[in-house]
């Protein structure tokens, strides 16, 4: 594997580098090994200092749901599954993840109203 270049985003301490520091500054860049340069950039410890190795890491953005797409998800749960839907009725947001909608409680809540109005 080949090295990498890191940015630290806290002060790391004890970090293996190729160049033997010990101590790399929130802010400073060094080189270390590729398991190293992971095993930091998955922690949350530092970031690709490569534009490109940096935009790997990042999530792939998602589409915002939209009625459509809740709509559509929520034709595909099972009414007679408790696990698909709350207590109160509104369908459950990992259920909702599951059938390839993904959305907050809060947006959850406004999509069912929106299909469900008050009489």
């Amino acid at each position: 594997m080949a090295n990498k270049t890191i940015k630290a985003l806290v002060l790391l301490h004890g970090l293996k580098t190729i160049d033997g520091k010990k101590n790399v500054e929130a802010g400073d860049t060094c080189e270390c090994d590729a398991k190293t340069a992971s095993w930091a950039v998955d922690g949350g410890f530092a970031e690709y200092a490569d534009a490109k190795a940096e935009a790997k890491t990042k999530a792939p953005t998602k589409d915002p749901a939209t009625l459509e797409s809740f709509s559509a998800a929520v034709a595909t749960l099972d009414k007679e599954n408790k696990a698909h839907f709350t207590k109160a009725g509104k369908p459950d947001c990992n259920a909702l993840a599951d059938a390839g909608c993904e959305v907050s409680a809060a947006e959850r809540d406004a999509f069912w109203e929106e299909m469900n109005p008050p009489a």
